[in-house]
């Protein structure tokens, strides 16, 4: 048969009804003809990856595993590409998938137009669906195939993200296969525009497998969802979730089932099984199983004067300085820990002096008070920020410090050091080195923090009054990163109580930038100044959506889309 007959025999010779799906293959011919392509050695090529095709693999294979009985009964084979054309994954009987062995149509090859000419794979150039049967094919290898695709296209600028395509050998060709695969793609465009809708009803299907069991407490997390049932909500209050979910972030990496006891604060543990929600290679959210571990033998609670925590963290740190009493010692830790405080609150009002005056009043000057302070031969002192000391005087205050240990018990501050402490410098000094821990790694305390840096603020403004800060607002600061640790919180606690005067604080009275900080999903860059700018645009719009669209020159579709998209809860952001 030669082509000009092959021509006449294209899809409206043979009789199709729908024209523009033949025209569609028409002219995918004649391309092949403008581009003096050879029907004979017209063959799958090696193809190259494109950024997302791991998602839309996950995606499109997540979908195949629900179908696979519809995948054998069609007796043919399910091949997906990306937007060039590479085929990423195959789906179907086993003798189909030998002949598309046979043909070179494998994983990593590509079925573009340029390399097999006119076939269903021509729906990646069109943009059409496109039947291609035996003959249709342009290339000889493809004749014994019937091929049915059509393009896979993602929101929101429907761009071509991949194609679907069904292909049997001839005398199975079935009239209704493009419409099915039509149908398939239809589902897989729905969970590529909102991947965050699969994740929750993949979470939700779990849960409800896990919950068949009522007498069991059973918490489902994901970015946007906490659900318990009645036994977990005896047990789990919304401090405690809070709780429990970063403890759940943390995990998330290791993709892995993982059982611990977990401090929910207040002195209280759980035992609890972390079983992670996977698609594909995404985590979507965390299955939690929960027990109440019997209480310890009741110890006294750990305190220092004035500051406040009931997180194992810190009660170790007190327990570790009260064991230590008398000795001279340094505490090491990231900035804004409260190494200050604590030195303070176990050194009963000693005198203090700080190592980061001497930028500021010179080094000789420094050099001087503290000499000075030393001969009195106090029985306690403070020294702060003692890494910050140049070494041009860090002998001489070694000699100084040392020779006053044995009357003085000093207590010193520094930040971690790259690399171990060098006994001949002024931090060898210290037998005795106490870590003080990150916020992050006593969030337990968080609540506890809140309230305190609350009380000092009202102190300081009686006319202020009560406050009470919600428990939405408590998780929203939870889940915000501070860089300086509680001196960051602080920072943020006083300009929100600077800011509003009401008495109870809630989401909505946090800066836009808090609320987007405490997203599920952590922003950063681009992302990070868009949902921040969505916020105050609902802020401005008093909740209005129509409004806040308008301001910002987008469709209220496109609004609700980019808040679900970057994790941001749309009501708790406007109310």
């Amino acid at each position: 048969m030669t082509e000009q007959m092959i021509d006449r025999q294209s899809p409206t010779a043979a009789g199709r009804d729908d024209d523009a799906r033949s025209t569609a293959l028409d002219r995918a011919w004649a391309r092949c003809r403008t581009d003096r392509m050879d029907r004979a050695t017209a063959r799958p090529l090696p193809g190259e990856r494109q950024p997302g095709d791991g998602h839309l693999l996950d995606t499109v294979s997540a979908t195949m595993a629900g179908r696979a009985a519809d995948i054998d009964r069609s007796g043919g084979a399910v091949v997906l590409t990306n937007a060039a054309g590479t085929v990423l994954g195959r789906w179907g009987v086993d003798d189909v998938l030998h002949t598309l062995d046979e043909i070179d149509c494998r994983v990593g090859m590509s079925m573009a137009e340029t390399a097999v000419g006119a076939s269903s794979f021509s729906t990646l150039v069109t943009g059409e669906p496109v039947t291609a049967c035996g003959p249709e094919h342009f290339a000889t290898r493809l004749i014994s195939l019937a091929s049915t695709g059509t393009a896979i296209r993602q929101a929101p600028r429907r761009r071509i993200a991949g194609s679907l395509h069904l292909l049997t050998h001839v005398v199975d060709d079935n009239p209704i296969a493009l419409s099915w695969i039509e149908e398939l793609v239809r589902g897989i465009e729905a969970d590529l525009a909102d991947p965050a809708c699969r994740g929750e009803r993949m979470l939700m299907d779990r849960y409800l497998a896990e919950n068949r069991d009522s007498r069991h407490a059973v918490v489902a997390i994901s970015e946007q969802t906490i659900i318990t049932n009645a036994a977990a909500a005896r047990l789990v209050g919304i401090e405690e979730q809070s709780i429990l979910w970063e403890r759940a972030r943390q995990l998330t990496r290791s993709q892995t089932v993982d059982e611990r006891q977990v401090d929910v604060g207040d002195g209280h543990d759980m035992q609890v099984r972390f079983i992670p929600v996977l698609d594909g290679e995404t985590t979507v959210g965390m299955i939690l199983r929960l027990r109440r571990t019997a209480p310890a033998a009741p110890t006294p609670a750990e305190s220092l004067p004035g500051l406040v925590g009931s997180s194992g963290r810190w009660q170790d740190l007190c327990r570790t300085v009260s064991g230590l009493a008398g000795a001279s010692l340094l505490l090491v830790g990231e900035s804004g820990t409260g190494k200050t405080a604590i030195a303070a609150a176990i050194s009963d009002g000693a005198e203090s002096i700080n190592a980061m005056d001497g930028i500021r009043i010179g080094w000789a000057e420094w050099l001087e008070r503290l000499r000075a302070i030393l001969a009195e031969s106090p029985p306690r002192l403070v020294v702060t920020h003692l890494d910050r000391l140049p070494s041009a005087i860090s002998i001489e205050v070694t000699r100084l410090l040392g020779d006053a240990m044995a009357t003085t018990r000093v207590v010193a501050t520094a930040r971690p050091q790259d690399g171990r402490i060098d006994p001949t410098d002024v931090l060898g000094l210290f037998g005795s080195v106490v870590t003080v821990p990150p916020l992050r790694d006593r969030i337990e305390d968080l609540p506890a923090l809140v309230r305190e840096l609350t009380r000092r603020y009202t102190a300081a403004y009686p006319e202020r009054g009560r406050v009470q800060w919600m428990t939405d607002a408590l998780q929203a600061l939870s889940r915000t990163d501070h860089p300086h640790n509680v001196a960051s919180l602080q920072h943020r606690v006083f300009s929100v109580l600077q800011a509003t005067t009401a008495a109870y604080i809630g989401v909505h009275d946090l800066p836009a930038a808090a609320v987007v900080d405490g997203s599920r999903r952590r922003l950063a860059g681009l992302d990070r100044v868009e949902a921040a700018a969505l916020v105050q645009a609902l802020r401005d719009a008093r909740g209005n959506k129509r409004k806040a669209a308008d301001s910002l020159g987008i469709a209220r579709s496109t609004l609700y889309r980019k808040m679900r998209a970057l994790g941001i809860d749309l009501e708790a952001s406007t109310s």
